[in-house]
């Protein structure tokens, strides 16, 4: 999936709603401190992470196994990618995004630990999409 960037915003390839050769567009190749995902449909973008980035979705996870998992399903996801999802959904794409980058153990645990832990939003996910 692609990674654009036009009018301030992030878009993926089916949503950019002008050419992506329009001198207006930029194709993200950058790494960024923070994950992406399209800002109509919520699909996750193309990207890497920065240090910062990798820190920041880590800080997540572990904010997440700590207080709890946000199983909500949120209005904002009618009609995207994650409809009828719930929130941790994207949380979880974010966490099978780590497993790409070098992680110390510790960093893999929590990875691996939320994963278990919302293992079920693989289920959800089908249901949603065969529906």
């Amino acid at each position: 999936m692609g990674h654009y960037h036009y009018d301030c915003d992030e878009y993926c390839d089916e949503c950019l709603p002008v050419g992506e050769n329009s001198s207006l567009v930029e194709y993200d190749m950058g790494e960024q401190d923070s994950p992406a995902n399209c800002c109509q449909c919520h699909r996750p973008l193309d990207y890497s992470l920065t240090q910062e980035g990798v820190k920041y979705v880590l800080g997540h996870l572990k904010n997440c196994i700590k207080n709890g998992i946000d199983w909500n399903i949120y209005d904002c996801y009618v009609g995207s990618y994650y409809e009828g999802m719930p929130h941790c959904a994207v949380v979880r794409d974010w966490a099978f995004e780590l497993k790409n980058y070098f992680l110390t153990e510790e960093e893999e645990e929590i990875v691996d630990k939320f994963l278990e832990l919302t293992k079920e939003v693989g289920n959800w996910h089908n249901k949603t999409k065969t529906n």
